[in-house]
């Protein structure tokens, strides 16, 4: 994003096809069992980023993945990751997964945003240790939760807006390890944003 404006970077149909195809196999394996991946290996300059992901052929699932592959120098980093997602209180759920690596404690804030009014976000947090998720947190409406003082002194940026009054919320210390995001609806379906940032 450049100001208010999206600008297209970059787009791929088959992974196979990138000109960086022998970096990308080496770094992060894609495992393009129906021969039709999508992958891109950048290098990107500090800012705001979106990514479409669609279909060109049947409807069903896919999974977006962003992994950091190298850093230089002067160290950026993935701050936060998020997506819009259709939601509702029976199989069809958003997932988010997302790893803390290095040796201390990482504090996140964990959003689910209900774009659509009759949705009524909550989601599960659980934790992967030795194959087996284990889940380590809930939340329904984050005005509940017992860090929602803290929750509103926040950065302006990483509030919750709480347009339709049932956002939920979570603002927690992460252990290294890897994690998972299961957010559906109360109430409705319709959209909804998922979302995890990190606290600076």
């Amino acid at each position: 994003r450049n100001g208010t404006t999206w600008n297209i970077i970059a787009e791929n149909d088959d992974w196979a096809e990138n000109s960086n195809i022998n970096l990308l196999a080496t770094h992060l394996q894609l495992p393009n069992k129906n021969g039709n991946d999508a992958g891109l290996l950048m290098d990107l300059e500090a800012g705001v980023y979106s990514l479409q992901l669609s279909s060109l052929g049947n409807n069903g699932l896919a999974i977006v993945g962003i992994d950091v592959v190298d850093t230089t120098s002067n160290n950026p980093k993935l701050i936060n990751i998020s997506t819009r997602s259709h939601i509702d209180d029976g199989k069809n759920y958003a997932i988010a997964g997302f790893i803390i690596t290095g040796s201390e404690t990482q504090q996140v804030i964990i959003r689910g945003i209900a774009i659509d009014a009759e949705v009524d976000p909550a989601f599960l947090l659980l934790k992967r240790t030795s194959n087996i998720w284990t889940e380590i947190a809930v939340n329904d409406e984050w005005e509940n939760d017992n860090n929602a003082d803290a929750v509103t002194d926040l950065a302006s940026h990483l509030q919750l807006p709480d347009r339709n009054g049932n956002d939920a919320g979570l603002l927690i210390d992460l252990e290294p390890g890897i994690y998972t995001v299961q957010m559906g609806s109360n109430d409705g379906a319709g959209l909804a944003v998922i979302g995890v940032d990190v606290i600076e």
